[in-house]
């Protein structure tokens, strides 16, 4: 099973940085485009980040593969990202309102 694991592991690092790079190399080509939104596309490392650790725990709780059918492993993505949105947001939110506070402080 550790064998699986890191297999597992690998593959996830592997494919999380190749689409990180070919993410770059499209802002690359359309830099014109996207520089006047650059900051909306600033998250996208953390979040292949983020997808790669999701992947290997979605491999590891199913025991080194995907059981069940197309439509249960759909539901349990959108199920895990809904949850991870609004723990996204609520962590902003909360990081938006710590620094307005300590910047009234000092």
């Amino acid at each position: 099973m550790q064998e699986d694991a890191t297999l597992t592991n690998i593959l996830s690092i592997t494919g999380a940085g190749l689409l990180i790079l070919l993410t770059g190399l499209s802002f690359l080509f359309f830099r014109d485009s996207i520089s006047k939104n650059i900051r909306f596309f600033l998250p996208i490392p953390p979040i292949g980040v983020a997808a790669y650790v999701y992947v290997f725990n979605l491999y590891q709780y199913n025991n080194g593969g995907l059981s069940g059918s197309l439509l249960g492993l759909i539901k349990e993505i959108l199920k895990g990202v809904g949850i991870i949105s609004i723990s996204f947001a609520a962590f902003v939110i909360v990081l938006i309102l710590f620094i307005n506070m300590m910047q009234k402080l000092f």
